[in-house]
Formats: C-alpha cells, structure tokens, sequence
C-alpha cells in the first residue's frame, strides 16, 4: 500500500515528499553510489514533490551527463536523484526520511549493477 513519507536534508533546507510503497528499494554499484553509500527508494516522478530548497539544491552530473544527482549546497547531504535509464522517476535518499527505523525493517534492497549499465551515446 503506497504512503506519503516526508523527507529533508541535514540542515533542513531542503525537505520534499514522495508517494510509494517502498516496493523499489536499490543500492547501486556505480562509482557515485559506491562513494556515497545510500539506499534509494523509487518512485514514479510525478509523486516526488520539493517543498523547499530548490534554491539550495545543487546538481552533480556525470559521464554521459543524463542523470541528475542533487545535494544540498548548505549541508551537503545527497536527498535524491533523476535516474538516466528510468527518466519517469525520481530515487530518494532512504536516510533522509523522517520515519522510524521499525517502518524501514524488513525492506529488500535489490542490488543495482550500475556500474554494468551500458553507455548511451
């Protein structure tokens, strides 16, 4: 059953909402992710709302420069990003939710081989 979960940076600059039922639950192996160590949940794009901070959100792109990584300019902390392969959805930073621990348990976390994906030209 899909929630709405409310989310934010560290400093709180930057806070959004996301529609989903946490079926979609990755940690990919990209060079990126492996650095920044997150679990993502998917969602649909149109079910991610920013609330504030858009002023505050920088972007970090790379390669083929398709996917869009955004972090908070202020504190530094990884809230989502626009997957290059999945352009209709939005990855949410799980550590950014304002939710207990115990909602989070149990969740699978697929395994994303990111690091396998083909390039596109």
């Amino acid at each position: 059953m899909e929630k709405k979960f409310e989310g934010s940076c560290h400093c709180g600059d930057v806070q959004f909402t996301f529609v989903s039922d946490l079926s979609r639950v990755g940690k990919c192996n990209c060079s990126l992710c492996l650095k920044r160590n997150a679990i993502m949940a998917y969602t649909e794009a149109h079910k991610f709302t920013l609330i504030s901070g858009e002023d505050r959100l920088s972007c970090y792109q790379f390669n083929t420069m398709q996917a869009k990584h955004y972090f908070c300019s202020s504190c530094g902390i990884y809230t989502h990003h626009k997957p290059r392969t999945q352009k209709a959805t939005t990855a949410v930073n799980l550590s950014c939710l304002k939710t207990t621990e115990e909602e989070l348990s149990g969740l699978t976390i697929q395994k994303i081989s990111g690091s396998e994906l083909s390039i596109e030209s």
